[in-house]
């Protein structure tokens, strides 16, 4: 299998059949699995009659009072200088007193004098784009011939109080495997915080007869009967999508299935 590498990544060759990356999509998923073509799902329609102050075409249009929230930040998390001169590549298991034994690893990933910054929560770390993970020895995981990749949003677990590993000068994190002997490693530039909801004024009509609607953990909980115009008081950021929370509802849909009132440009009136 060719192997190509940018800016110290191995990038596979996407016409190798083997080639295969796992895209967050809009695809309805049943019991874990894609919809399949002849699949049949029904969700609750739920209606909502549309937002009184939509009447009135001009206050409706009129973007004065609207509050869009910053955008999301995607970034890296950033890293701090630690002082230690343990510079062994290790794994800390239990054994059977349930002590804790620390042994030396094979890997190629060498430990250095940096971390996570103490800031940041650990636990509440995703991937910020698609990313390959790789083993031990620097290649990437493949599951069944083909390359496994984390996509943007996902929560990743991780290794050693985030402590920064370092492989043919590239930066790298610890993470979770599902195999304490044989961690998985992936690109510091990769992981960072989980954007946290906002409070929004917005409006919009929600551009089809049927669309989706999501709980605040991005799953689908049922579909609109009708297009509505509708304000949203919440914004989120889920699984590589934007949703904004229908006022005063448990409902959020996502920003591809709305027309916004955008706010209006000021105007000198004494020109």
């Amino acid at each position: 299998m060719d192997r190509n590498w940018r800016d110290g990544e191995l990038v596979p060759d996407p016409n190798d059949p083997s080639y295969h990356e796992n895209q967050s999509s809009d695809n309805i998923t049943i019991n874990g699995e894609p919809e399949k073509p002849n699949d049949t799902v029904t969700f609750k329609p739920i209606t909502i009659t549309d937002n009184p102050d939509s009447k009135d075409k001009k206050k409706w249009d009129n973007g004065d009072d609207i509050k869009q929230g910053a955008d999301f930040d995607l970034n890296a998390a950033p890293t701090t200088e630690i002082t230690t001169t343990d510079t062994q590549n290790t794994v800390e298991e239990s054994n059977q007193n349930n002590e804790a034994v620390t042994k030396t690893t094979n890997s190629k990933f060498i430990p250095v004098n940096k971390q996570i910054s103490s800031k940041i929560n650990l636990n509440k770390l995703i991937f910020v784009r698609n990313a390959f993970i790789y083993d031990e020895n620097g290649h990437v995981v493949q599951e069944d011939g083909a390359y496994q990749i984390k996509t943007q949003g996902q929560k990743v677990k991780i290794l050693d109080n985030g402590r920064v590993y370092t492989f043919d000068g590239q930066e790298y994190y610890k993470i979770d495997s599902g195999n304490p002997d044989h961690p998985y490693y992936v690109r510091t530039s990769s992981v960072g915080n989980a954007p946290k909801k906002q409070a929004v004024v917005m409006r919009g009509t929600l551009k089809k007869y049927r669309i989706n609607v999501y709980s605040k953990n991005g799953k689908v909980i049922g579909t609109w009967k009708k297009a509505n115009k509708v304000k949203f008081d919440k914004k989120m950021y889920k699984k590589g999508h934007t949703y904004y929370r229908i006022q005063s509802t448990k409902y959020w849909v996502r920003s591809t299935s709305v027309n916004f009132v955008k706010k209006q440009a000021k105007t000198n009136k004494n020109k």
